[in-house]
C-alpha cells in the first residue's frame, strides 16, 4: 500500500517540476528529477485536446547552461487526424524563440482533410548559448508551444520534447 501511494506523489512531483498543464506520458527523468538532470531529458505528451494556438503543449528544465554548448531541441506534435488541421509549435527557453526563426509564424503543417490516422509536426532547434549569455549559469526551462490555427474543437494530439546541451 506504501509504495502505491509513493508512486502517485512522485508523478504529481514529476508533473509540478515540469511546469505543464499537459500531462506526460512518460519522462526520462525518474521519480520526478528532484535535481533537473545536466545534458539531457526527454517527455512524452498524454493524449489530450489539441489547444489553440499558441498554447504551452510541453515543458521541460535542465540544471542550467554552460558555456560553449549548443541547446539542441527535437519536438514533434501528432494529431488525431479526424478533422481539418493546421498545427504549428514554436520552442523557447527562458523566454528567447529558438531557432529556426521565422519572423513572427511558427513552423507548421496544414492538413486540409483526413488523411489516414495523423498529422505529423516535427521540428529541431538550435540555441548557441555563448551568444545568449543570459542562459548561462541559470536553469533552462525548455517550452514547446504549438496548437491548432484556426482551432478545430475535437482534434486530439499527443508529442514529445527531448533537449539536450551539446558541446561545440
Amino acid at each position: 500500500m506504501r509504495g502505491w501511494w509513493f508512486a502517485i506523489a512522485a508523478s504529481a512531483a514529476a508533473l509540478l517540476l515540469a511546469g505543464s498543464d499537459a500531462v506526460h506520458a512518460s519522462d526520462s527523468c525518474s521519480a520526478g528529477c528532484p535535481v533537473p538532470p545536466r545534458n539531457a531529458r526527454s517527455i512524452s505528451i498524454e493524449p489530450q485536446l489539441m489547444p489553440a494556438f499558441p498554447a504551452t503543449l510541453a515543458t521541460t528544465q535542465l540544471l542550467r547552461g554552460r558555456r560553449r554548448t549548443i541547446l539542441n531541441v527535437e519536438a514533434m506534435i501528432v494529431s488525431g487526424n479526424s478533422a481539418p488541421s493546421n498545427m504549428g509549435m514554436t520552442v523557447g527557453v527562458n523566454g528567447i524563440r529558438m531557432e529556426p526563426l521565422l519572423g513572427n509564424l511558427p513552423l507548421g503543417v496544414s492538413c486540409p482533410f483526413p488523411q489516414g490516422p495523423s498529422c505529423t509536426l516535427i521540428g529541431t532547434f538550435w540555441l548557441d548559448l555563448d551568444q545568449n549569455p543570459s542562459l548561462i549559469d541559470v536553469p533552462l526551462v525548455i517550452e514547446l508551444a504549438g496548437g491548432d490555427f484556426p482551432h478545430a474543437p475535437g482534434t486530439t494530439f499527443s508529442g514529445t520534447l527531448s533537449a539536450r546541451l551539446t558541446k561545440k
